[in-house]
């Protein structure tokens, strides 16, 4: 077999299958092929991934990506390669009104796969400072459909049930969203910090396949009783369906929370990272692998922190041929390694904090078969040859 690159000696993750095998795999016309003889393949470059983990390219499935559009938006490639992602998800920067510039000056510009839950708000969000009005008078239903079957890259819909966007319309906002979202037949995200109702009530809105995200903030009623439990009707929402992205940020997570969540197991189903330019490569955030680490450090497994960001999201978004190692997918990849993590902390904006165990460290990013980073160590190390 004649291929581009073979990745050999790599211990694969199959996020899918929850499961990591020894092997190597190949690359040929932007396709994996899963390799069991290395011999047979003649390949252009080839990368040792001895004592490296392979897995799918990740995916950011909630950031803002809008760069030059709004105040919150960050380029795309800068933000995605580097830290392992192939593809980003942003999460309501843009409505009706603007998500034609924003297809037209970012999508079409990106190596980075761009996915997009649109703004029940016209204009989306703008900045950290000037909260759109989500007011169900003024979804452009007309425009939005038309929207969806223009552009396969809009995914779902996005409301930010926050007091600042809706103000005193509580639920109503809620509900026409909902409402809109299942005329659609497409996901609804449901922003939960500073929400103006119960939880309960919130939730109790959501179907199979609608995303909560926030899960484990702390600036208002959220997940936990009164006794630090998780809410039954949180738990019911779960049992339906209803998906939970910790779509961190900064404020937007709470470490004591996590902890509370997670000793009865109440996981994330995706991890995100509500990322914005101000965030970006800084101590507020960095970005996805930060937001990954933090994960490990707090209990999660490797196999499920990947699962996160790779096949659970993909398949939110209603794409099932991304995110999955397996012959005949989409060659969108990342190599990377658990390194030591140190005396190093992750810190919430509370002050709380966590004791790192392994910081997860990209050092190979490749898109639709190229490769489109690599860390200097694989230099060094004479791990890359053409």
């Amino acid at each position: 077999m004649q291929a581009s690159l073979l990745i050999k000696n790599a211990e694969i993750i199959f996020p899918d299958e929850g499961r990591v095998n020894k092997g190597s795999l190949a690359v040929a016309e932007g396709k994996i092929y899963l390799v069991e003889n290395l011999p047979d393949i003649q390949a252009d470059t080839v990368i040792d991934a001895s004592g490296l983990f392979v897995s799918p390219g990740f995916i950011d499935h909630h950031c803002h990506v809008f760069y030059g559009g709004t105040g919150i938006g960050f380029l795309p490639d800068t933000g995605s390669f580097p830290l392992g992602c192939t593809a980003l998800a942003d999460a309501g920067s843009v409505g009706a009104s603007n998500f034609k510039a924003f297809y037209n000056d970012i999508v079409i510009h990106s190596r980075t796969k761009i996915f997009t839950y649109l703004n029940v708000a016209s204009a989306g969000q703008v900045n950290e400072h000037s909260p759109e009005y989500a007011n169900p008078q003024f979804f452009d239903k007309s425009v939005i459909k038309d929207l969806f079957g223009k552009y396969k890259q809009i995914r779902g819909l996005k409301l930010r049930f926050d007091k600042a966007c809706v103000k005193d319309l509580g639920l109503k906002a809620l509900e026409e969203a909902k409402q809109l979202a299942c005329d659609f037949k497409v996901p609804l995200v449901v922003h939960v910090a500073n929400h103006p109702d119960r939880i309960a009530d919130i939730v109790s809105l959501l179907d199979k396949g609608d995303v909560v995200c926030h899960i484990y903030q702390n600036l208002c009623e959220g997940i936990l009783d009164e006794g630090g439990k998780i809410l039954k009707e949180v738990k019911a929402a779960r049992e339906r369906g209803v998906l939970f992205d910790s779509a961190d940020g900064y404020r937007n997570n709470s470490f004591s929370i996590i902890k509370k969540a997670f000793a009865e197991g109440f996981l994330p189903d995706i991890i995100s990272t509500d990322l914005t330019c101000e965030k970006l490569y800084t101590n507020r955030g960095y970005g996805l692998i930060y937001t990954m680490s933090k994960y490990l450090a707090a209990g999660m497994s490797l196999e499920n922190v990947i699962k996160a960001v790779t096949v659970a999201p993909f398949s939110c978004l209603g794409i099932h041929d991304l995110g999955i190692i397996k012959s005949g997918a989409a060659a969108d990849i990342c190599i990377f390694k658990l390194d030591d993590a140190g005396d190093f902390v992750f810190k919430d904006y509370a002050g709380e904090q966590i004791q790192a165990s392994k910081i997860i460290r990209p050092l190979v990013t490749i898109a639709g078969g190229d490769i489109v980073f690599a860390d200097f160590e694989m230099i060094v190390q004479d791990r890359i040859r053409k």
